[in-house]
């Protein structure tokens, strides 16, 4: 998995699920969690998975058309445009950047 998209409430999921499918279009590998954990245990599991990018998606982010982005090994988290986010990704893989601290 590259990213891992987690809603801060299941409300936010048919948002999450238009990137990930925006982003499989693009051959991302994303995947949204819908488990019933807490958004931190969600989050605790993806940095214990090592996943290199994770979207949190809330009501600021749906309102916005916006993503938080979370990079594995970084503190800061940034907001971005979505469509900003998705050729963020894209740029990435395909220069295979591990990461951009």
């Amino acid at each position: 998995i590259q990213l891992h998209i987690i809603t801060v409430n299941e409300q936010f999921d048919g948002y999450a699920n238009e990137i990930v499918n925006e982003l499989r279009g693009h051959m991302v590998r994303a995947q949204l969690d819908t488990s019933s954990e807490s958004m931190g245990k969600k989050i605790r599991s993806s940095a214990k998975a090592k996943i290199p990018n994770v979207l949190v998606i809330g009501e600021k982010e749906v309102e916005e058309n916006s993503v938080t982005l979370r990079r594995y090994g970084v503190e800061e988290q940034k907001t971005l445009p979505r469509n900003e986010f998705v050729s963020y990704m894209l740029t990435q893989i395909s220069e295979r950047k591990l990461e951009d601290r």
